[in-house]
């Protein structure tokens, strides 16, 4: 049980979808990169609510039932969507718990 009062709130996300002739088309949001950084064991994922959301998107098209296993997100420096000198970054999933 937690001590925390369960306070949640709507909010209404675009999710990319699947689309099995055509992939997962997005698109970063332009001058709102993250930034990914590893000290030790622990990962530091930081960028403004922007990007944040951009990110939120991504893992949400990942967990949609019809978007298949093989289908995942890289996100790098080289493209814009990290800062300079951010360890690039993979989004993927393995199975569904269906």
């Amino acid at each position: 049980m937690s001590d925390r009062p369960d306070r949640t709130r709507s909010v209404t996300v675009r999710i990319p979808a699947y689309v099995s002739s055509s992939g997962v088309t997005w698109s970063w949001p332009i001058d709102h990169p993250l930034s990914v950084r590893s000290y030790g064991d622990e990962v530091v994922i930081e960028g403004d609510k922007i990007a944040l959301r951009a990110l939120a998107e991504l893992l949400l098209t990942l967990s949609e039932p019809d978007t298949p296993l093989g289908c995942h997100f890289h996100l790098e420096a080289s493209k814009g969507e990290l800062t300079p000198g951010s360890a690039s970054l993979v989004l993927d999933h393995d199975e569904w718990d269906e």
